[in-house]
């Protein structure tokens, strides 16, 4: 298994903080994130194990990524005010990493492996981060 597949996984802790702690204030709330976060992280590692093909899984992912995105800081807005000021300068950085790691690698500047790898760490501590300020708030 790839390092690419591995970090992927990571993702799956903020899933098992929701599980074991839920906030029953925002039950359905925290279901339908934890169902966005499992599709994205499982589109994802599918998408690596199958060396990254283009087209549909691809796609797929990117699109759930931002609707992932964007239901965190839905999240935060709702249950938390406070923190949506750490909170979005953390998913800006996320994502504008991974925008710049995919153009470097494209002109050859930075090793994808490697440097996604760390980018899929930065997102899960990102994630968590978000979860647990959620289950905790």
């Amino acid at each position: 298994m790839s390092a690419l597949v591995l970090t992927t996984l990571l993702h799956y802790i903020p899933i098992g903080i929701l599980a074991l702690k839920p906030n029953p204030r925002y039950q359905s709330a925290f279901i339908g994130y934890a169902s966005v976060m499992s599709i994205s992280t499982t589109l994802s590692a599918v998408w690596h194990c199958l060396d990254e093909p283009w087209g549909v899984i691809l796609y797929a992912d990117y699109v759930m990524a931002a609707v992932w995105s964007i239901y965190s800081l839905y999240l935060i807005e709702y249950i938390d005010r406070k923190k949506i000021n750490t909170s979005v300068p953390f998913e800006f950085f996320v994502g504008v990493m991974n925008l710049t790691i995919t153009l470097a690698t494209k002109y050859r500047m930075l090793d994808y492996k490697i440097w996604h790898s760390v980018w899929h760490i930065l997102s899960a501590i990102k994630s968590t981060y978000i979860v647990y300020s959620i289950c905790y708030s």
